[in-house]
């Protein structure tokens, strides 16, 4: 595993990645309603976060894609949902998901709390 990993990116070539985003949006069990505008701000972390060894090395993002899945609900469920917006708004409630930021220090590779 690892070293297929290394002779692949050894040569400078372009690798695909593909993962999901750990967000509080993106975690939940309710779909959107249709025509909700969603704004994304992706940030880049620290290129020496990002890639871990002895030898210096740069990460250069090409693309990135954003694939979002979509469902038809059936159209009782479309006219459902129309009435019930007619009376009130749609509310989200969110489970946020807990973070704890550790620093790890340099040339360590194994960190314990």
């Amino acid at each position: 595993g690892l070293m297929t990993r290394k002779s692949m990116m050894s040569d400078n070539d372009v690798i695909d990645m593909i993962g999901i985003l750990h967000c509080d949006l993106f975690m939940q069990s309710k779909l959107m309603l249709n025509l909700v505008d969603i704004r994304i701000k992706m940030n880049r972390s620290k290129t020496e976060f990002c890639m871990m060894g002895n030898t210096p090395c740069r990460v250069k993002i090409e693309d990135a894609i954003l694939n979002v899945r979509r469902e038809l609900p059936s159209p009782t469920i479309r006219l459902a949902h129309e009435k019930a917006l007619q009376h009130g708004t749609a509310k989200y409630p969110i489970h946020r998901i807990l973070l704890k930021t550790l620093s790890v220090p340099k040339g360590n590779r194994m960190f314990s709390q």
